[in-house]
Formats: C-alpha cells, structure tokens, sequence
C-alpha cells in the first residue's frame, strides 16, 4: 500500500511495506475470479501524486490523506490534493503478485465508480448530460471528475445477447456525463454528506445492490472487455488547497472469456 512512495492505510513504513524506495503501488488481492483462478489489482499512478495534506488525528475524513489509501471494505480508495489530479492505472494479474510466478490477465467486467460528489456546493438546477460543466454553485469549489477513454469502454455481447448498456447508473443518479469523441468524462453535480461512502456493494448488469438510495445516486459504472490494465484520470476540480478527495472504487469481473464472433 504505497501509491506514489506514500504509506497508505495499515502500511509501516521501515518495515519493507511501504516508502520511496518500495514499489510506488497499491495491492488488492482476490478481486475477482477469471478462469476459476484469483485475480490482483494493481494500482499504479502514471502521473504526479499529490495526495492532501494530513492530519494528526486519522479518523477516516478526506484529510488523512495517504492514509486512507486502501481497502474501505470490498472497495479500493484513493485521496488525492484539492486541485490537482492523477492518472492512474489498473492493472490485472494472476499468480503470486509481487512474488514471482504471476501473469498478465485480459478479463471482461465492470470498473464501479462510487462516492461521485461535490464538497460544500450544489448544482442546482442539475445539468443534463453534455453541459456536466454548467454548474454556477460549484465554480472554484472541489468536485469529483473521471476521464477514461472511449476506447476502454465496450460491451461483452455474450450470447444470449445482453440487453445492458456500456455505462450503468440508477434512475435517480447525480452523476453527470460528457460523451466525447475519444473519452468520457463522469462529474459530481451533489454534494456528499458522509453517508454516500461505501465499504460493500453489490452489482449486476442491471444496477448496483446493496447500496443506500443515497450511495446509488453517486455511482457510475462503466462495461470493459478482454482487458489486462484500464486507465483512469481522477481529478479534483477547483483551486490548489491542502484538503483532499477520495476516488472510491471496484471492479465487477465475469469469470469467463467473452464470446468471439
């Protein structure tokens, strides 16, 4: 647990866990299963990593920083610096991760965005889809944006054909989106409140489960298929300051190959 040379949560820095001179990633173990085999999540950042200033306390808020780099539950979490961003990648292996004996994985699912949301503002009326970036209440103020690229975001078409679409939300979602030519961009339009941060989910081609009401509203998925690594920008919107955001995330994997036609 050391994005970007930072300890994250449980990591000991001295005690070969973390530190400048440990790999500059984040493990989560058996997020999946492809082929009947346990699939591992690497995170790695690509770009400058700035997570927000901490503070003494770690109590779990946005401030803490790197510390709460980790496992929230069944879910991955990242904090990044108020007015900055970071490109991160993701990337799927199987076998003995960081050991030795492990391999590049293509595998086929969902990478599940939660906790899409706003610090002390709301847009108000909600833009539509598009205009993400009308939003008066929030100039110069945090909001959560993710960028992936179009190319990334594909539908399985198992047979029997699906019926879902590449991108899930609920009905009564927040979340903003701008389809653009070579990528697509998810933007918070609501204001979190502390009740919309997930530590369990669940999550079929028809929507998410075990979430609030609340927690649905702020969440976002997006289909991708026969892929070994996925890439993401999380970006804090509004000017440079020493508080912090959290990129909440998962993955949903099927664990079979996508049919060849």
């Amino acid at each position: 647990n050391n994005l970007g040379g930072y300890c994250g949560n449980g990591a000991t820095t001295g005690a070969g866990e973390c530190g400048s001179d440990q790999e500059k990633e984040i493990i989560f173990k058996n997020v999946g299963l492809f082929d009947n085999q346990a699939v591992t999540l690497v995170v790695k950042n690509t770009s400058l990593y700035q997570p927000s200033v901490t503070n003494t306390v770690n109590d779990g808020g946005n401030d803490d920083g790197h510390f709460n780099n980790g496992a929230l539950g069944n879910v991955g979490q990242v904090n990044v610096k108020q007015g900055t961003s970071v490109d991160l990648e993701f990337v799927f292996v199987i076998g003995d991760y960081p050991n030795g004996g492990y391999d590049l994985v293509n595998v086929t699912g969902f990478f599940v965005l939660f906790d899409i949301d706003t610090q002390d503002c709301e847009c108000d009326p909600k833009p539509g889809d598009g205009d993400c970036d009308i939003c008066d209440e929030c100039d110069n103020k945090p909001r959560d944006i993710y960028t992936v690229s179009n190319s990334q975001i594909n539908n399985p078409n198992y047979d029997p054909p699906n019926d879902f679409d590449n991108i899930i939300r609920d009905s009564s979602t927040t979340v903003c989106i701008i389809p653009g030519t070579d990528e697509t961009s998810f933007w918070a339009t609501s204001e979190g409140n502390g009740l919309d941060n997930p530590d369990t989910f669940g999550f079929t081609p028809s929507g998410f489960s075990g979430l609030s009401n609340r927690q649905k509203k702020v969440a976002a998925a997006f289909s991708f298929v026969d892929e070994s690594s996925l890439h993401a920008n999380y970006q804090v919107s509004g000017p440079v300051g020493n508080k912090g955001r959290n990129i909440v995330f998962s993955v949903a994997l099927w664990n079979c190959k996508p049919v060849v036609e």
